[in-house]
């Protein structure tokens, strides 16, 4: 908007001291187990209980993309807890929430298992990450998070090319890709 004379621009400087990055909780691996225990015990403490996730809980809720960020996170903790019979919270008890989200939110963020397979086991990006995208087994935040990690490693788009497996050919079909559906990290 300053840009644009639509806002001061000596105000945006001066209000622009200090810029933070919090990035979505999809990103911060380390921090959805945290968060989880840290709702958990608050309805433990609240309700005299010491109910835990199943494993099998834990590990979904560990790999599960939340798109709803933390609010989504706390609201399945709440519900799983309330929902939940005896002291273990069950896979069940907390993706009966998320009946209503389509098929790819409820995917788990395999971005190691996907990466792997092209980078490891030299898989196409086609057949590992275009196809099941095109078909909705993956969604737009699980492609970002391969992408990136690729980036991570290479620096740049070309360096994906290579790394993902793809044809030099292809080049240009991947930036498309990748521009049409809105999935450049």
């Amino acid at each position: 908007m300053a840009e644009a004379g639509k806002f001061r621009e000596d105000l945006f400087y001066r209000l622009n001291c200090l810029q933070l990055h919090i990035p979505a909780l999809r990103e911060r691996d380390d921090d959805r187990i945290l968060l989880l225990a840290y709702y958990l015990d608050q309805l433990n403490e609240a309700y005299g209980v010491q109910k835990q996730f199943s494993p099998e809980a834990l590990g979904f809720l560990n790999s599960y993309a939340f798109p709803g960020n933390i609010r989504e996170l706390k609201n399945i903790v709440e519900t799983g807890f309330r929902v939940s019979h005896g002291n273990r919270i069950q896979l069940d008890d907390i993706t009966e929430k998320l009946q209503h989200r389509r098929k790819s939110d409820l995917l788990p963020l395999n971005i190691a298992g996907d990466y792997s397979r092209m980078v490891d086991k030299g898989e196409s990006f086609w057949e590992v990450i275009h196809e099941p995208f095109l078909n909705r087994d993956l969604n737009r935040h699980q492609v970002q998070a391969v992408l990136q990690r690729g980036l991570q490693k290479t620096g740049s788009y070309k360096g994906l090319v290579k790394l993902f497996n793809i044809t030099e050919g292809d080049y240009k079909k991947f930036l498309n890709f990748l521009q049409q559906h809105g999935v450049k990290p």
